[in-house]
């Protein structure tokens, strides 16, 4: 649309012309109300679209939506183009007895394809960690399913590494949610370079890179407790959402942190206004725009600030 919100152009595609094969089957990694949206897009010069279906698959279409190509897999949350390579979160159901001997596990992935949707790599994040000095962080993760819930993922662009080798040129930047880690990956050496996972942030989303050399980070920041899901999910059916969060998180916030990833310096932080609470139970992303203001998304509650 334009700058009046005057519609400009339109892009659709439905998720069973694209994989027709693909069982009627819903099940909880790859779910069947996810192939009804795009989760993420891009769009080229050219008119171009890639499009995430959640769980599901990537396609490619041109500028009047006719199909180029499509690629199934457990593709979710996030990609980037860069050098006319696609970098994109994936994952995959198996059974690694090192990890669990009994059930199967989520094991994130970094999916490279090309131009033409042909994959050319697949990166273990698991194997990341283990191949690091930051192995130990994984300690509080779940015995079983989606491990880390991998939530971001970014290219760098090589701006900083005068600053640190860690920030060279196709390093990823990645969040772990179950983790409250936000880490730098090596893909070439295959392994993680930096992670932090302070209490300064829990189950955070969407870290960036700013033009200043900090990050900022949606940070959730609540502690997720088997007995208080119960209790939100009773509560969730008869009660709006902010009483339910003044009920079971009235100790919590949602805040945005700028943060010296050097350092670890807090530079800024907006935590909302007593009378204007400000809390996203999950989700929520943001960005810093040109003029030094930053949009923020409230997820949960529908809110962009």
């Amino acid at each position: 649309m334009d700058m009046n919100g005057k519609q400009l152009h339109r892009w659709h595609f439905k998720f069973k012309d694209a994989f027709p094969d693909v069982e009627d089957i819903d099940i909880w990694y790859n779910q069947e109300h996810w192939r009804y949206f795009w989760r993420r897009v891009y769009l080229f010069t050219n008119g171009d679209l890639l499009a995430i279906y959640e769980g599901n698959g990537i396609i490619k279409i041109d500028k009047h939506s006719n199909l180029i190509w499509a690629i199934k897999g457990g593709f979710h949350h996030d990609f980037e183009v860069v050098d006319d390579k696609i970098y994109a979160l994936n994952r995959r159901l198996v059974t690694l007895p090192r990890i669990n001997q009994k059930d199967p596990i989520l094991e994130g992935l970094i999916t490279i394809l090309n131009a033409d949707g042909e994959i050319i790599k697949n990166i273990s994040i698991l194997e990341l960690f283990e191949h690091s000095e930051f192995a130990h962080l994984m300690e509080g993760m779940p015995p079983a399913g989606d491990l880390f819930h991998t939530n971001t993922l970014e290219i760098l662009d090589g701006k900083f590494a005068h600053k640190s080798p860690i920030f060279k040129k196709g390093n990823a930047l990645l969040s772990m949610r179950t983790l409250d880690t936000i880490a730098i990956a090596d893909l070439e050496e295959n392994k993680i370079v930096w992670a932090k996972k302070p209490d300064i942030w829990k189950t955070q989303h969407q870290p960036v890179m700013l033009n200043n050399g900090n990050m900022l980070v949606f940070n959730n920041l609540f502690i997720w407790k088997r007995k208080d899901k119960a209790k939100y999910e009773r509560l969730s059916q008869t009660n709006g959402y902010k009483l339910v969060r003044q009920k079971i998180y009235k100790d919590n916030m949602s805040s945005f942190i700028e943060f010296d990833p050097l350092t670890m310096e807090i530079i800024w932080e907006y935590r909302g206004e007593e009378k204007d609470e400000f809390f996203s139970l999950a989700s929520g992303s943001n960005q810093r725009l040109p003029n030094g203001n930053t949009l923020i998304t409230e997820s949960d509650q529908g809110r962009a600030l």
